[in-house]
C-alpha cells in the first residue's frame, strides 16, 4: 500500500519520510556530494537496514541515512591536510566498518515532523 512507501531524499538536510512521519536528518558534511561512490554506499547500508528490520521500514531507512552522514562526519575528522576526495571515500567506508552503537546515539542528528 502506499502508506509502506519509503523516500529518502538526501542533500544538505536529507529527509527521510513516508505518508505520515518525516525525519529531518542532519548528519552529514557538504564534501559529501563531491565523492563518486556516496551513493552507492548509502544503498548498500540502507538494504542491509532494512533487512535486519523489515517489520520497521522508516526507521530502518532513517538509521541508515544518519549512519551515512555521520560516518562522513568521523571520515572527515580523520583526513590529513593533504588528503582528498579519493582518501575521504576510504575514510567514510572505514567509519562505517567501525562504528559503535554509543558512537551512532551520541553522533545521530535527527528530528521526526
Amino acid at each position: 500500500a502506499s502508506q509502506d512507501c519509503v523516500i529518502a531524499i538526501t542533500g544538505a538536510i536529507d529527509l527521510v519520510a513516508n505518508a505520515n512521519t518525516c525525519y529531518v536528518i542532519r548528519n552529514g558534511k557538504p564534501q559529501m556530494g563531491q565523492i563518486t561512490g556516496t551513493g552507492c554506499q548509502l544503498s548498500g547500508i540502507m538494504t542491509a537496514f532494512l533487512a535486519a528490520n523489515p517489520d520497521h521500514p522508516l526507521e530502518a531507512c532513517a538509521a541508515a541515512v544518519c549512519d551515512m552522514g555521520l560516518a562522513g562526519e568521523i571520515g572527515y575528522s580523520h583526513l590529513a591536510a593533504y588528503e582528498g576526495n579519493s582518501t575521504y571515500r576510504n575514510r567514510i567506508i572505514d567509519a562505517l566498518n567501525h562504528m559503535t552503537t554509543q558512537q551512532f546515539k551520541e553522533g545521530a542528528k535527527y528530528e521526526i515532523k
